[in-house]
């Protein structure tokens, strides 16, 4: 990890970075010069800091970036509560990468890949593959198809393994048919003799909370399949396995529930569109599942242009409901466009956005609100002079309401709008108009 460390440039506004000691005793890592812009710091000096935000293991943290004193170097520093959260990983890292996707100007996803590592912790030893890159392009922007690479060296580890009862072991996949407790895949049916009885033991209770040997018996055991064992551990304690079943299970019957529930309810849609506004709540639901689950490119595209037409029709029947007015419909097709065409349509979302805002007011949802910063923002980013005056006054409007919303002590929404306002400040600093 002491190695000359660099960024890679892949696909899709992603970069790639092997990892190194520093992000996790010190939670700071550099920036190569020609990826300064990637970060849109090509302007940043020093003390100033450039605050963004990164999206880790599905939360939110605060990150910023930097300049040495000198202005030779710049760095992308974390923030107290993201480097306690990367700290897991500091102790069982043999080799991986940092991957940073940018998803606009101001916010981040970031994963870390981690390749042949080994951890260490309570008594217990276990070799364990987390995930590996599947980005061919790392290799082929690199021109590193020819390059060699080494493993196999021989590692001395010291440890204490608990031991498990074979005989328990045996009996309690012997009770399991096959069948995962969790999820029920049988690997016999899939793979044939090859799979049969291929599965893992799990105790519910793990063995590193034991002190020492123990009795046990068949209800503390369970045979899972291995996706679902790794899901289980995939915590930084395991998760219940009841509860974990639950989960999977409910997962299971809504996706079957959707697919089930679609040809009734377009039955529904299509005949009876002005029955009952349900028809479009649940449809959106039912809509966006689908989309979710089909690969198929021409099916995406078919339910995408449904999702619009679905708030069209809920404008034509229920626009005067006074919950829920024209007007919010409005925001929800915003959404709409964003999730279903993203860029795209990316001019149409922004179009209902601001009309929703402007007749809602401080009744705006919050992601609407925010929604309508950032569409505008991507549109001035575009083509500024076009679109200047239009993002200064998109921000000012989603700003006044999201201040008034988070100075409302009554308004459960309060916390939330406060977070996202300091959020929308963040865009507008960062969008240089400011300065001018």
């Amino acid at each position: 990890m002491g190695r000359k460390q660099s960024w890679i440039e892949l696909k899709n506004n992603t970069i790639i970075k092997h990892l190194h000691s520093s992000l996790f005793t010190d939670g700071v890592t550099g920036i190569d010069k020609n990826l300064v812009v990637f970060w849109n710091a090509e302007n940043l000096t020093y003390p100033h800091q450039l605050n963004i935000t990164i999206e880790f293991l599905n939360d939110m943290y605060k990150a910023y970036i930097s300049k040495t004193k000198d202005d030779s170097r710049t760095r992308l520093c974390f923030r107290q509560e993201l480097k306690q959260k990367i700290k897991q990983y500091s102790t069982f890292i043999e080799e991986g990468n940092l991957r940073i996707e940018k998803i606009n100007d101001m916010r981040y996803s970031m994963k870390i890949e981690l390749n042949h590592s080994l951890k260490l912790s309570n008594s217990t030893f276990e070799t364990t593959t987390i995930k590996e890159s599947d980005d061919n392009s790392f290799s082929k922007r690199n021109n590193l198809e020819n390059k060699e690479y080494y493993e196999g060296r021989k590692k001395e580890v010291r440890l204490l393994n608990r031991i498990r009862n074979r005989a328990a072991r045996d009996e309690c996949l012997r009770i399991s048919e096959g069948k995962c407790y969790v999820c029920g895949f049988d690997f016999g049916e899939t793979y044939g003799n090859i799979g049969k009885g291929f599965l893992e033991v799990h105790h519910k209770k793990p063995l590193n909370q034991y002190n020492d040997c123990h009795p046990i018996t068949l209800d503390k055991l369970c045979a899972v399949c291995s996706n679902c064992h790794r899901m289980i551990h995939r915590t930084k304690e395991p998760m219940d396995v009841e509860e974990f079943k639950l989960f999977v299970q409910n997962k299971k019957n809504n996706n079957k529930q959707f697919a089930e529930a679609y040809e009734p309810w377009s039955a529904v849609y299509e005949a009876c569109p002005n029955a009952n506004k349900t028809i479009y709540t649940n449809g959106a639901k039912i809509i966006k599942a689908l989309f979710q689950a089909t690969t198929d490119e021409e099916e995406k595209r078919r339910l995408a242009e449904l999702a619009i037409e679905l708030q069209d029709k809920r404008i034509e029947y229920f626009g005067n409901d006074p919950k829920y007015p024209t007007a919010y419909i409005l925001g929800e097709k915003g959404l709409a466009y964003l999730d279903f065409w993203g860029s795209e349509k990316i001019e149409e979302a922004h179009e209902c956005l601001r009309q929703s805002v402007q007749q809602r007011g401080d009744k705006s949802k919050i992601i609407v609100l925010v929604k309508l910063v950032e569409t505008s923002y991507e549109m001035y980013k575009m083509n500024p002079g076009l679109y200047e005056t239009e993002f200064l006054a998109d921000y000012h409007l989603a700003r006044k309401y999201l201040e008034t919303i988070a100075t409302n002590p009554s308004n459960k929404n309060a916390e939330s709008a406060k977070e996202q306002k300091q959020y929308v400040d963040e865009i507008f600093e960062n969008s240089g108009i400011s300065s001018k």
